[in-house]
Parts: C-alpha cells; structure tokens; sequence
C-alpha cells in the first residue's frame, strides 16, 4: 500500500513539474509574440508617421497665404442684390482633382451668379501643399468679381494626436458657419465637417432664424 503512494506521488510531482514546464514554455511563446507585435505595430506606425511628415500632413497652412477676398470674419455678410429675381451658383464636392475643380468653376461663373458657394471637399487630407495648389488654381480661374464663399467638408479638417480641427480651413477662410444676407433673402451656411451640427451651432441658428423673422427676411 505504502509502495502505491508513493508510486502515485512521484507520478503526480513529476506531472507537476511537466506541466509547469509546458506553462513556462507557453509563456515564453505569448511574451514572444506579443513583444513580435508590439514591434510590427511601431515599425508600421513608424511607418505611417514618416510617410504622413514627408507629406506635410501635419502643416497647418499660415493665415496670411491666402486670397483676402475669400476669408470670412464676420457671422453676418451683407451683399446687395439687384431688384427683383438673381442667382446664385452651389458647388460642391469636387474633391481634390484639378480638372473638373476648375471646369465646374468656370461654368458656374459664365451663368453670372450673384455669389458662388463651396460646400466643401476640394482637398484629400488638407495637407499644405493641397491648400496652395487649390488656392493657386483659383488665383487663376476665379472672377473675383463673384463673392465666393467656402464652408468645410470633412476632407477640410486637420487630423491631429489631440484631436481633429479646421485650422488650415479657418486660416484660410475664417468662419466656418455664417449667413449671408441678400435683400429680403438670408442663406444659412452651417459647418457639419464632423458629420453632425454641435449644440454651440445649433444655438446660432435659431438665433438667427430669429432674427430673420423680426426683419421680414425669407431663408
């Protein structure tokens, strides 16, 4: 009986021990890999930051590299209409390729619209050297005698660690959402860049819708 047990404990302390071998091996392998992740994920992120540097993506386009006449300050603009009917021409989405961007712009501006407004997407990633190939075609190819009025898509936007910004757009062309007041007429242009309207905007509006009702003015 004696001889039994102790049979029985030297094969349950040596299938202890194998199993803290097989535990100490397993181990080994998930630190392994995990360590073989970790420095796929930096070499890829690594990567990607270098890639994205070299590119300028992270350049925030100065506010003084622009057309004056495109930048909006206020959060009212007022132009005068002719007397009775008039028109006015909607870009938009023309994204990031020169020639449709300056075909579409200059047939909006044959029709002789009081004003053109962009609504957004004429950059990939608003990257500086994006912004001054936009702004340098329009150098060229814009009446300046049409107001041209610009409001942000979600390729407008500045991908940062922090967090995602308008900050080349506002540079460029001031506010992000404003009216513009033409007669009896007020065109409401709102920022969903982010894909949703904030509260702070939403605020704005009905202040503004407001006050176009006070002043007899359709929207």
């Amino acid at each position: 009986m004696q001889t039994a047990i102790g049979t029985f404990k030297l094969a349950l302390d040596a299938g202890l021990k194998r199993l803290e071998r097989l535990a100490g091996m397993h181990a080994f392998i998930v630190r392994d890999f995990l360590i073989a992740c970790i420095m796929t994920l930096i070499a890829i992120g690594s990567g990607y930051l270098y890639i994205m540097l070299s590119k300028g993506i992270f350049q925030a386009v100065a506010g003084d590299w622009q057309a004056a006449e495109l930048k909006v300050n206020e959060e009212r603009v007022l132009l005068n209409g002719p007397q009775g009917s008039f028109s006015f021409a909607v870009l938009g989405d023309m994204r990031w390729e020169s020639p449709p961007q300056i075909a579409i712009l200059r047939d909006a501006q044959q029709r002789k619209p009081l004003f053109m407004v962009n609504v957004g997407d004429v950059v990939n990633s608003s990257r500086k050297v994006e912004w001054e190939k936009y702004l340098g075609e329009l150098a060229v190819n814009w009446d300046r005698d049409i107001p041209y009025f610009h409001i942000p898509g979600r390729h407008s936007l500045d991908f940062r660690i922090t967090g995602t910004y308008p900050a080349s757009f506002q540079n460029l062309f001031g506010r992000t959402y404003y009216c513009v007041d033409v007669n009896e007429w007020r065109f409401i242009f709102l920022d969903t860049s982010k894909g949703s309207i904030p509260e702070q905007q939403f605020e704005w509006v009905a202040k503004r819708l407001d006050k176009a009702a006070k002043g007899q003015r359709k929207i």
